[in-house]
């Protein structure tokens, strides 16, 4: 049996929400009160994942703009939930406008990248073995 690293991770049961994906290209969310950048590690409907440092004085809420492929899109105002030494998770307290349409639409857009290029990769592997086996028959065969 072969086990596979799944490219999500569920927080809950309810998947709708709890689906967390990693950006296909680098996003960010950047802090209204000092225009700090921070790269987002994975996002989801409820919330998103920062890379920070435990040493950084981040605040308990903060409110800014997510950075998707190069467009503001998203106005978020998130709360901290938790801190460590690589990143922090926060919670989506608000989501202004279409943000939450926006933020389902990427992450629906993440999961289609990472899906095909799963697809690609053991398309290229099944190729590969045909490949070998019809070379390992015609050297037997000569």
């Amino acid at each position: 049996m072969e086990i596979r690293s799944s490219y999500m991770h569920y927080e809950s049961n309810d998947r709708r929400d709890a689906v967390r994906v990693t950006p296909v290209t680098p996003a960010y969310f950047v802090d209204n009160a000092n225009g700090e950048r921070y790269l987002l590690v994975n996002l989801s409907i409820s919330g998103m994942a920062l890379a920070t440092q435990s040493e950084m004085n981040l605040p308990a809420n903060m409110e800014g703009i997510i950075e998707l492929e190069q467009l503001d899109i998203v106005a978020a105002s998130a709360t901290r939930i938790y801190s460590n030494d690589k990143q922090s998770g926060w919670h989506f307290s608000k989501l202004e406008g279409d943000a939450r349409q926006q933020i389902e639409a990427y992450v629906l857009h993440c999961q289609k990248h990472a899906r095909r290029t799963e697809v690609a990769a053991k398309r290229i592997i099944d190729e590969q073995q045909i490949l070998s086996a019809s070379e390992i028959e015609k050297t037997s065969k000569d």
